[in-house]
């Protein structure tokens, strides 16, 4: 039954990938899914009243002016932190509207679009280096179903996670030294975990191309980045006065306030199934120091998710990590078949596992249009 349910899929990828624009068809059918299956409370932008206004302000105060000085949150506050993520106000600024509604409005159809465009790269990305016609369908279908491709959608705290992650795809989809380097210094400005989930693009460019040889160009890109990364912040801390506190976080604040469940939970949600290919990735790297590098920048991201309370966004970020593990695993041509199968099965062990964000003590489940009307109209419950 299995054997010829699959068939039938990979008859259907065959058959869409002749089509003049199924790329992009499927990019876009990846986005209504993540809407229909998350879909935000549209009218909060329309009325201009989120679930927290001290996030939308404090944005609106970044906008007017991104390399302000501001203590007026507290230290634990997530406001706090926003300090040198400072790329989303910045594209802000060219809003020609200084009304909070419009600008936050502006910014949210922005990441909207730009989850087209992940999707999308994510198709050209297995294109490239799964080479495989099922693969390349099943790859975007199962990103949305995770965190990293929700988020474009849904996010109206305007954590902006979504633009950190496509700036890192950026940096996997090209060989350019000058657009891995803008991708990501525009990403370590949006959010400080690009840092980390850099390391496996630098990876990535070590270890995954044709000739075997590392991509020395599109490391020299990426340490140049880091590097005017690491500058650029020490004069906006020494010069400008800019910091950020380090209160509410660090593994034991965590340990100490959250359950282990909870964090462990987190950390399986940031990923689901898709975890069983990171860990199998981890054996076809033949190179003894490439294997090393592979362990030590995941576990660096698992750490990372017992940082801080909002562990699966946190996680996420590794998310090239698991296209690097695929890109391992299908260089085996005889395993290709079975990878896909693997792979078809993790599609719809993710797609019945509703949950997809662990925050604190918060869970994030995908619910349906109808069931969120449902909910609100029929059982009168809070949204």
């Amino acid at each position: 039954m299995f054997e010829k349910a699959y068939s039938k899929v990979e008859s259907f990828a065959t058959a869409i990938s002749t089509r003049k624009y199924w790329r992009w068809y499927l990019a876009i059918f990846c986005s209504i899914y993540c809407i229909v299956t998350n879909i935000p409370t549209y009218k909060t932008l329309l009325d201009g009243n989120p679930r927290n206004p001290a996030i939308w302000n404090r944005i609106n105060r970044q906008i007017d002016n991104p390399l302000a000085k501001d203590n007026s949150n507290m230290a634990w506050e997530h406001e706090a932190k926003l300090t040198f993520r400072i790329t989303p106000p910045m594209i802000g600024k060219l809003v020609p509207s200084s009304n909070i509604k419009y600008r936050l409005g502006s910014l949210f159809l922005l990441q909207n679009i730009a989850g087209v465009i992940f999707f999308y790269l994510l198709i050209i990305f297995a294109e490239v280096n799964l080479n495989d016609k099922l693969s390349r369908m099943l790859l975007p279908l199962c990103f949305a179903m995770l965190y990293n491709g929700k988020t474009f959608f849904s996010d109206m705290a305007f954590f902006f996670d979504g633009l950190g992650y496509l700036f890192l795809l950026i940096a996997v989809s090209t060989r350019n030294p000058i657009l891995i380097f803008g991708s990501l210094f525009l990403a370590y400005y949006t959010d400080e975990r690009c840092i980390i989930g850099s390391g496996f693009v630098f990876l990535y460019h070590f270890v995954a191309n044709k000739d075997l040889r590392p991509n020395y160009r599109a490391i020299v890109g990426i340490i140049i980045a880091v590097l005017a990364y690491g500058v650029t912040r020490y004069y906006l801390q020494s010069v400008l006065g800019m910091s950020t506190p380090k209160e509410g976080t660090g593994i034991l604040t965590v340990f100490s306030n959250m359950k282990v469940s909870n964090i462990l939970l987190g950390q399986f949600t940031a990923f689901k199934g898709c975890w069983l290919f990171l860990i199998i990735g981890m054996f076809y790297f033949k190179n003894k120091l490439h294997k090393l590098l592979y362990i030590s920048v995941l576990i660096v991201i698992i750490t990372g998710g017992m940082y801080v309370f909002d562990f699966s966004r946190t996680v996420a970020y590794g998310f090239v990590g698991l296209l690097l593990s695929l890109h391992q695993i299908y260089k085996n041509e005889n395993a290709t078949s079975a990878v896909n199968k693997l792979l078809l099965i993790v599609l719809f062990f993710n797609f019945i596992n509703p949950l997809y964000d662990v925050h604190g003590e918060e869970l994030f489940l995908s619910r349906s249009v109808i069931a969120r009307f449902i909910e609100a109209s029929v059982l009168k419950l809070p949204s």
